[in-house]
């Protein structure tokens, strides 16, 4: 901003209607330059005591002061409402951050849990194919000594000897008929 732009913004300043786009800029001119200081001190001084005596306020004698106060206090509120905003920006996207890695986690949970239904219907196939290979297609039946036999040739504890025989059952009702 140049002098001339910012001597044409006193008046704006000094009424509180220059947009704070223009009121960053026109602060820090004011600051660096003397000679556009001395002219807004000049018209402060003027119309705010103009003001004062027109609402019969007491005269106050150190403009000055209330000026740089003002200054200050514009600047600082400037940096609060730039802070906020930047605040706020980086919560939206924080936000959405964590929305895009929830929404990740949660493909990934299904795409995990396709590919471990896909491997179990898959394994159904091929459940004990290793011993069982010839019966596992046939309507035959097994008994708790083809188990153990299974058993001895895994070196498997038969502890559970009817649980194993139960899922082999379930198998071969489950899939009855299909080759």
């Amino acid at each position: 901003m140049n002098c001339l732009e910012a001597q044409s913004k006193i008046m704006a300043f000094i009424e509180n209607k220059l947009p704070d786009d223009e009121l960053r800029e026109f602060i820090k001119h004011v600051r660096s330059c003397k000679n556009c200081y001395e002219e807004l001190e000049i018209y402060y001084t003027l119309i705010v005591g103009m003001k004062q005596l027109d609402e019969e306020d007491n005269i106050s004698t150190d403009f000055e002061n209330a000026l740089d106060k003002k200054l200050e206090e514009e600047m600082n509120r400037l940096t609060t409402v730039k802070r906020i905003a930047n605040s706020t920006i980086l919560v939206v996207i924080a936000a959405v951050v964590a929305g895009l890695i929830w929404l990740y986690n949660g493909a990934l949970d299904k795409v995990y849990n396709y590919e471990q239904n896909s491997k179990l219907n898959e394994q159904t196939q091929y459940y004990y194919a290793d011993f069982f290979s010839s019966r596992l297609l046939g309507d035959e039946k097994y008994d708790a000594g083809d188990i153990e036999k299974y058993y001895k040739s895994q070196n498997i504890n038969p502890d559970s000897t009817e649980l194993f025989f139960e899922k082999i059952q379930r198998y071969n009702e489950n899939h009855k008929g299909m080759d």
